[in-house]
């Protein structure tokens, strides 16, 4: 939480196998009001993968929330307690 702010209330939006999403109302310090939606989300990673010239290898990924295919570092998702 960033210094000053409080939240009033936290309520899970949805909650999925990897995702959960969160909807917060806050003061802020000038005394306002707001409120913020974000995901909580398992971890993840991503690698920067070398080839023997160091050139960066890339995959290609449908990204729905973009509507596009994105050239993104190679990376997956990982298990509670699995070494990053």
């Amino acid at each position: 939480m960033i210094d000053g702010w409080t939240t009033v209330s936290s309520t899970v939006q949805y909650t999925g196998v990897r995702v959960v999403v969160r909807r917060d109302s806050v003061r802020r310090t000038d005394q306002s009001l707001g409120t913020y939606a974000y995901t909580d989300s398992a971890d993840g990673v991503r690698v920067v993968a070398l080839d023997n010239r160091g050139r960066i290898d890339l995959v290609e990924e449908n990204i729905y929330v973009c509507g596009q295919r994105l050239l993104m570092c190679p990376g997956g998702g990982c298990q509670p307690g699995e070494d990053l």
